[in-house]
């Protein structure tokens, strides 16, 4: 039913001004957040309604990215950014909220979802720890295709110099679903933790995330290799 046509007190924004937001529908969250009408002939709260239906939920829509929003009929550059920069802000509230007091493997799972959520291609980023290995920031996501990612690690270093941690761990993603280091995961470990003690830090642990499965260097032992240093090396998907 068009919003025009439903009762004052039932539409989007009066409904949340008179029972709270929480009374809300998904639809008519999104309705909110996009503020002003559809395509011609059609209101927002129908486009929200063919928004979830076209991305099959709330959380498909959350994966969209600003090129395919703009593909949609209605929606131009406010709608597309209202909508990412509502999910932005979601992602960030619950990236706080679930920084573990002190790093582990897997108590920091719930803070890597809420960077690495894409599971499409491989990204990674750095996790800074202080001198008690507790979390005090992370670098930006560093992008890459299905099957590797590379990282400047220069880039990758002064950030973690900057920034004041003393060590930092290494967190990177498998769309592939498998977790086990490959090759190229083990050699470029060693050489990040090589460079890394070359400027006084220490490579923490190089986590592998897929999913809610994990492979951590640490805990497995293997952060004793080094090798050559280089200014970048990439990383590729897990063994087959």
């Amino acid at each position: 039913m068009s919003a025009l046509l439903l009762s004052p007190h039932l539409r989007p924004r009066e409904k949340a001004m008179g029972r709270g937001v929480g009374s809300l529908s998904e639809s008519e969250l999104l309705a909110l957040v996009l503020n002003t009408s559809g395509r011609k002939g059609e209101d927002v709260l129908s486009l929200a309604g063919s928004l979830l239906r076209k991305y099959g939920s709330l959380y498909g829509l959350s994966l969209t990215t600003l090129p395919d929003l703009l593909s949609v009929p209605g929606i131009g550059k406010a709608k597309a950014l209202s909508i990412l920069s509502a999910f932005e802000l979601a992602k960030r509230a619950s990236i706080e909220e679930a920084k573990p007091p002190r790093y582990s493997p897997k108590g920091v799972l719930p803070y890597v979802k809420g960077r690495l959520s894409t599971g499409r291609e491989e990204s990674c980023f750095l996790l800074f720890l202080d001198r008690e290995d507790r979390p005090v920031g992370s670098s930006e996501v560093f992008g890459g295709g299905r099957k590797s990612v590379a990282l400047p690690l220069r880039k990758a270093l002064s950030a973690v110099l900057r920034s004041g941690a003393s060590r930092f761990v290494l967190i990177h993603d498998h769309p592939s679903g498998r977790v086990l280091p490959s090759k190229e995961d083990i050699l470029f470990t060693a050489v990040l933790s090589s460079r890394a003690e070359g400027v006084g830090l220490e490579l923490f642990d190089h986590l592998i995330v897929s999913g809610s499965e994990y492979f951590s260097f640490a805990e497995s032992a293997l952060l004793r290799g080094k090798g050559k240093s280089g200014d970048s090396a990439s990383m590729r998907g897990g063994r087959d």
